[in-house]
């Protein structure tokens, strides 16, 4: 993702405007709670995770800047976020029905 970044923004600074740079990576997750992967060959899911990227981002932190101490107080600080905007939206009050019905369509005459 470095080389496609840095050129994107190495245009823009050469006032060449915006790129779209489009970031794949493989779902490591199914579509379901407890989805089995049975669907899968199991040789292309071993693949697939050799190159899940936050792995190896999380060896280039450490190769480079981060303890696992201060890696490991990241990644709780942001479950913590994500568990307390989960229990905000959760105890917030549901919409009205009549919600459901608008910015969905243009009403014709």
């Amino acid at each position: 993702i470095y080389p496609a970044v840095k050129e994107a923004v190495d245009r823009a600074r050469r006032g060449e405007g915006p790129t779209l740079v489009e970031a794949m990576c493989y779902r490591m997750m199914g579509h379901f709670f407890g989805a089995d992967f049975s669907y899968m060959p199991p040789e292309h899911i071993a693949e697939m995770k050799a190159e899940d990227p936050l792995p190896k981002l999380r060896k280039v932190m450490l190769e480079h800047q981060f303890t696992e101490e201060e890696l490991d107080a990241i990644v709780a600080d942001i479950d913590a976020q994500i568990n307390a905007a989960v229990e905000h939206a959760l105890a917030a009050p549901l919409p009205d029905v009549n919600e459901i019905y608008k910015d969905v369509l243009e009403e014709t005459a």
